[in-house]
């Protein structure tokens, strides 16, 4: 699959997987991500933030990350690392309407948007 595949299409989180362990998910208002010409957006349900990143055929690489810092009203729900677990991703995947973006020790799993338009 092509890295120009992404460009101009959002995502939705569905879940993180780390160790083994899946934390789904929460809320009405997902965390998602967005490409567009060599640049992302993101929110994690409570921050938004953005950068430069770089994917090859199976590499990804993300540039400084820019974000908000307003508190967490849970501190404790796995969404609020969605930054930092960003910055750690080297390697992606797509697998029709699901994309995973794999770091040591887990993986993130975001499912295609309904506004995206992009069918696999």
């Amino acid at each position: 699959m092509a890295p120009d595949e992404l460009n101009e299409s959002s995502w939705r989180l569905e879940y993180i997987n780390l160790d083994g362990v899946s934390y789904m998910a929460a809320g009405d208002d997902p965390p998602e991500i967005t490409f567009s010409e060599g640049q992302f957006t993101a929110d994690d349900g409570v921050n938004r933030g953005g950068g430069g990143f770089e994917m090859g055929e199976t590499g990804f690489t993300v540039g400084p990350i820019a974000k908000t810092r307003v508190a967490y009203p849970d501190p404790l729900r796995e969404e609020n690392r969605l930054f930092e677990h960003l910055g750690e991703v080297r390697s992606w995947t797509r697998h029709g309407d699901m994309l995973h973006l794999e770091f040591p020790g887990g993986e993130m799993v975001y499912r295609l948007g309904e506004e995206s338009g992009r069918i696999a």
